[in-house]
């Protein structure tokens, strides 16, 4: 049975039942839509109809459902980045595009995460004149978020976010070993906002202790993802 509308519908209905108990502030609520993962099996491969057709049909939902902005995440996919700035941009709500990176095997360059064959410059010179009002570095190695900043502050001129990911995941549950400190993490922060990055936050293996660490020393003069 498809759940599509009645589980982002109920993801922003929780969300927004959370702000009323803890929010002592505004917040805004970002909708999240993800690359259609490469790895689909092949009987179940989409066409590019199909995958535009699922991105709107989530960023609509999304939109109804109530939410401020758009986020775009871990961004793998030159086309399908294109499909999902081409929706989210069609509800005229902001719209952020997260990156996913790494660095060459040779070191010489940064590629999208698991697409070695496709360099994050030429990925936002052919996705960016899309739109979009935010870019940012997600999803990556702390130590990669750097190099692929720099990419972005080379190839784009608007707002800059970062939020990386850190450790290992260990099956089954959700657990990460060999997560940097919140220290360290905050220090690494603080070298992304003197490139420029204005939104940070955490991905992966990042929790609550980075994440209150981050409020404490870097409001208010960033906003914290």
């Amino acid at each position: 049975m498809d759940q599509t509308h009645e589980l982002n519908t109920r993801a922003v209905t929780l969300v927004k039942e959370a702000l009323d108990v803890a929010a002592d502030r505004p917040v805004c609520i970002a909708g999240s839509m993800f690359n259609i993962p490469n790895s689909i099996r092949a009987d179940r491969a989409m066409t590019t109809e199909q995958c535009k057709a699922a991105y709107q049909e989530q960023a609509d939902i999304l939109a109804e459902a109530g939410v401020d902005l758009l986020m775009l995440e871990m961004m793998r996919n030159v086309a399908q980045t294109e499909h999902a700035i081409e929706a989210a941009q069609s509800t005229e709500l902001p719209t952020w595009v997260g990156f996913s990176v790494q660095m060459s095997e040779d070191g010489s360059h940064v590629t999208l995460r698991h697409n070695p064959d496709q360099s994050l410059a030429e990925a936002l010179d052919i996705v960016t004149p899309k739109g979009g009002s935010l870019v940012s570095i997600m999803h990556t190695e702390v130590e990669d978020t750097g190099p692929g900043l720099e990419v972005a502050v080379e190839r784009w001129g608007g707002v800059l976010g970062a939020y990386a990911h850190s450790g290992e995941f260990a099956r089954p549950t959700w657990n990460f070993d060999s997560i940097i400190s919140p220290e360290e993490y905050l220090t690494e922060t603080r070298k992304w906002m003197a490139m420029g990055v204005q939104v940070i936050g955490g991905c992966c293996g990042i929790g609550p202790d980075h994440i209150r660490l981050l409020k404490e020393q870097l409001l208010p003069t960033s906003p914290i993802a």
